[in-house]
């Protein structure tokens, strides 16, 4: 009877996370067209790999990229070939690789721990709103999350095996080697960096000895940088990437990160942001796993405490900084928080961490609160330039958000109030009862912080994607352009073309950064095309009209009017279609 209610109940806690983890990962993810971000530059990419049929070295513009290796490109290839070139083809193996993380942390959690503490950090690594952002997004360091998850916890199991051990470490090298094959050595280092710490300070000599680093360091090598070996001789050896690269391969690709203040505590605000609302709940469950450490109650958290101190510290020192680059860390922190809850409801704490887990549901209760009053605040069109505290919000797309949101909660305030009101609700009904009813608490949280993430996608991405995605403007002047004509981007302001701009004309469009090159491109064979924001239409005007013709002026991005141009013929030399 025992076996057979055990089996049920892994049925039912699979069944529950696969349901709600599926559908808050598919919920309206292929109708948010691309954003300017790293998404935008991966779907270009692959874009590109179709256009070129090289599927061996990713270019961008045309021109190849040679510091990060493609993985996550090929399995968007492999999706693209059966849905399309679209928006939901290119997020779904990152959907993918989010629920078979959840799915790791499951299935090997009730191994180490308990079946309950693994579902319920599965729940935990779901449910955290900024998270799921970006488990719903196309980057490399949501595949990254999945093989470091899978490895380190796979090089636990090896550990603690006392026969049969090298068939783990196979996987946990092999693991190891494709995350480099995702990210390059960045990918490779901190698991490595991991398992030694944690045997170190651990004190396990013995089993530091009997790792077999001789064949799984160069097993991990050889499966995570023989891309690199093939991708130079593709290019004619290392003067070939030179050329490509002009000796700055190190920075190359990563021109176009998020970069943040160099401030060695920039992911203490992140993760607090990022784990929301599980991150109040963090600092017990890290307490709760010393003491377990100190009393060797399961070696278990000393790798899961390990595992978030390598990434936290390692990244943290780091010149360059964003919160995508952490995500690895995630699943140890879920898998921490589901322990800690897991004995929350058995009321096997201390009564020192009740009182931490309990004040933790308070402090998230409170920042749901000033969420609420801060979408008040928008509806009410604040003076944002009075609260705009960090570099990242003086961004003139930063502001344009901010008023987008404004205007949409303005349009629909009676439901975002009462949407609002019911996330609210949710967060204090969890504070509330979780003296009496801790499960039922957690439920609470958990719905309220899933709630706000479903409520977003519903309402509000839709109204900013119209500004937000150049999807709209750039099908528009496709339909406009045909395939064989030249088309260029006037951009004297910010310099450049969007990825995703590229992307939904299906074109590599050039860049025209100055009003001398405008002038250039308009004495060229006709006709010619040329696309302009009204900024930029204002800062070349005697150029613009002179030597240009209207075309189209009814597309917009960002809130301005996108308009098209072609060259006048008397301006031209002789035409190149007739």
């Amino acid at each position: 009877m025992d076996e057979a209610s055990s089996r049920h109940r892994f049925r039912a806690y699979v069944l529950v996370f696969l349901a709600v983890g599926g559908f808050l990962l598919v919920f309206r993810v292929g109708a948010k067209g691309f954003w300017p971000s790293s998404e935008d530059r991966t779907a270009e990419i692959v874009r590109e790999m179709y256009e070129t049929g090289d599927f061996l070295v990713p270019r961008m513009g045309g021109r190849p990229l040679v510091t990060k290796p493609p993985l996550l490109h090929w399995t968007i290839v492999g999706t693209t070939s059966a849905f399309g070139l679209n928006e939901f083809a290119v997020r779904l193996p990152s959907l993918c690789f989010a629920l078979g993380t959840a799915l790791v942390l499951f299935l090997v959690g009730r191994k180490l721990v308990h079946e309950r503490a693994a579902f319920l950090a599965a729940l935990v690594f779901l449910t955290a709103p900024m998270l799921l952002r970006h488990w719903r997004t196309a980057k490399i360091d949501v595949l990254l999350t999945l093989l470091t998850t899978a490895a380190l916890l796979s090089f636990l199991a090896a550990i603690r095996r006392e026969r049969a051990r090298a068939p783990l470490f196979a996987v946990f090298f092999g693991l190891v080697g494709l995350a480099g094959l995702a990210k390059g050595p960045a990918g490779m280092g901190p698991p490595l960096l991991v398992a030694v710490v944690y045997l170190v300070f651990t004190r396990q000599w013995r089993t530091l000895r009997r790792v077999p680093w001789a064949w799984g360091v160069p097993l991990a090598l050889v499966v995570g940088l023989w891309w690199y070996g093939a991708m130079v001789a593709r290019l004619g050896g290392w003067s070939g990437v030179r050329a490509i690269t002009g000796g700055g391969a190190g920075t190359y690709f990563g021109w176009q990160h998020e970069i943040a203040p160099a401030v060695s505590w920039f992911y203490i605000p992140r993760i607090l942001a990022d784990f929301f609302p599980w991150s109040f709940l963090l600092p017990a469950a890290i307490v709760l796993a010393i003491r377990k450490i100190r009393t060797h109650a399961n070696p278990v958290f000393g790798l899961l405490v390990a595992w978030m101190a390598v990434y936290f510290v390692v990244f943290s020192l780091l010149g360059k900084k964003a919160g995508r680059y952490i995500l690895p860390l995630y699943p140890a922190a879920a898998l921490l928080v589901g322990v800690v809850l897991h004995e929350a409801f058995d009321r096997a704490l201390s009564r020192g961490l009740t009182r931490w887990l309990h004040v933790g549901v308070i402090a998230a209760t409170i920042v749901a609160v000033v969420g609420l009053a801060l979408i008040a605040g928008l509806a009410a069109k604040l003076d944002y330039e009075s609260w705009y505290v960090t570099r990242r919000w003086t961004e003139s797309k930063d502001r344009l958000i901010l008023t987008e949101v404004s205007g949409l909660m303005q349009q629909h305030l009676a439901a975002t109030v009462l949407v609002g009101a019911g996330l609210l609700a949710a967060f204090a009904g969890g504070a509330v009862l979780w003296r009496r009813r801790r499960v039922l608490a957690f439920g609470l949280v958990a719905l309220g912080a899933a709630g706000s993430n479903v409520a977003f996608d519903a309402a509000v991405v839709p109204a900013l994607d119209q500004t937000l995605s150049p999807r709209h403007f750039a099908r528009r002047i496709a339909a406009l352009v045909a395939d064989d004509a030249p088309l260029a981007g006037y951009c004297e302001s910010s310099g450049r073309i969007d990825d995703c701009t590229h992307f939904y004309m299906n074109r590599v469009v050039e860049v025209l950064p100055t009003r001398r090159v405008l002038r250039d491109w308009a004495a060229k064979p006709m006709p010619r095309y040329v696309f302009m924001l009204d900024e930029d239409v204002r800062k070349a005007t005697g150029v613009v009209y002179e030597w240009f013709e209207l075309v189209d002026e009814r597309a917009s991005y960002r809130g301005q009017n996108v308009l098209l141009f072609k060259n006048r013929p008397e301006h031209s030399s002789q035409p190149e279609h007739q």
